[in-house]
């Protein structure tokens, strides 16, 4: 089931981040690992207490995520100002602290600190509009004297709660989208107060089935998946047949020490070719045609917790252990009638918004300083 009642950009891309299909992506390569590694790891197998001394990973230095360094010209004190709003500063400081919590939700998904170092340039304007944004609704909350109950925030709670995936629990979706109560209850209020603000109205009963039938297959329906997790042993496009047997000799001996005990995320972060090799190989869940086809048709009969048989695929050889099984399931309409409404609020509220802070826009005053400037539109064929 999808989730479509937050607005923040940021939360968005939380949510996406911790829901999306898991794939096995061509262009992320691991970086080749020394001949005498490889080596070893082909090697037959050895006594399971020997073993497990070899496969416990070295301590690993602590990783400080940084920004890149700013561009000659570009302010670097937290306390420069980069947008006034009707007087009111918006700093970098302000801007950084966003960005700091973008960073850890995209530490927890795995992705490496070069990689988030290079975006803090491309998002640094869509920040700032945020919070230019952000500042211009308050401004209007406190004119039209608009306040929010805890019960509207609770009541946004408990739909999310109800949307969440079987079997994930809100501790298990902090620790997957880097997200803290905290952050969740400021969003929803957030949310709480557009939906006044835009003077959103509770729909009618009809109004809700019309939703239902339109939206079923997106929002009230379940389909077919599976959790998993896998080490992989990447092949490359010029090796050569020996360097391709003694990779799949590699993956075998790798099966062979788990189906004799040997724990599996640490074979996956020292071994796996994968980027999810950094989560001992897990790949979350993922529906049929998330995965290219040998590969999902291994994941979708393995019984869970089975150390299936080697499986080729471009990529190069898995070892797959599946984890979970979600069958499919459909959500009849008296089951998903109590969160309807705010579903069909928060799409009100994503419909009007726009349309409602370019007029906020127009009649405020907003300067940019400091070299800041509006984000530039969005490329939708990029």
């Amino acid at each position: 089931m999808k989730h479509c009642f937050l607005t923040t950009p940021a939360m968005l891309l939380a949510i996406a981040l911790a829901f999306a299909p898991a794939i096995i992506r061509a262009e992320e390569p691991a970086k080749a690992k020394p001949e005498a590694e490889k080596d070893v790891k082909a090697a037959p197998a050895k006594p399971e207490a020997e073993k497990k001394a070899e496969a416990a990973p070295a301590a690993k230095a602590p990783v400080t995520l940084k920004t890149a360094p700013a561009p000659a010209g570009k302010p670097t004190d937290p306390k420069a100002v980069l947008a006034k709003v009707d007087g009111q500063d918006i700093t970098l400081g302000d801007v950084d602290k966003e960005f700091d919590q973008l960073k850890t939700m995209l530490k927890s998904q795995g992705m490496q600190t070069e990689q988030m170092s290079k975006m803090y340039d491309a998002l640094q304007p869509q920040i700032l509009d945020e919070l230019i944004t952000r500042e211009l609704v308050n401004g209007e909350c406190k004119r039209q004297k608009i306040a929010v109950a805890d019960a509207d925030v609770k009541s946004l709670m408990d739909m999310f709660v109800a949307t969440l995936p079987k079997g994930m629990s809100m501790d298990d979706f902090f620790k997957k989208s880097g997200l803290t109560m905290d952050i969740l209850n400021k969003e929803f209020r957030e949310q709480a107060k557009l939906q006044k603000l835009l003077n959103v109205a509770d729909p009618s009963e009809e109004a809700m089935k019309s939703f239902y039938d339109e939206n079923k297959e997106s929002f009230f329906h379940t389909p077919e998946s599976v959790q998993a997790s896998h080490i992989l042993v990447k092949v490359e496009e010029n090796d050569s047949a020996q360097a391709k047997a003694d990779k799949q000799a590699m993956a075998d001996v790798i099966r062979e020490q788990l189906i004799e005990g040997a724990d599996f995320e640490i074979l996956a972060e020292d071994f796996s070719d994968c980027p999810s090799g950094q989560r001992g190989g897990d790949l979350g869940a993922f529906k049929r045609g998330s995965m290219v086809k040998p590969f999902e048709d291994a994941a979708f009969t393995q019984e869970i917790g089975e150390i299936g048989p080697v499986v080729k695929t471009d990529f190069g050889y898995h070892v797959i252990v599946v984890k979970d099984k979600v069958a499919e399931k459909s959500v009849p309409y008296a089951e998903a009638k109590s969160r309807i409404p705010q579903m069909m609020k928060a799409k009100q509220v994503m419909e009007k918004m726009p349309g409602y802070v370019s007029g906020l826009k127009e009649k405020a005053k907003i300067e940019y300083l400091n070299g800041a400037e509006p984000p530039k539109p969005m490329n939708p064929f990029m």
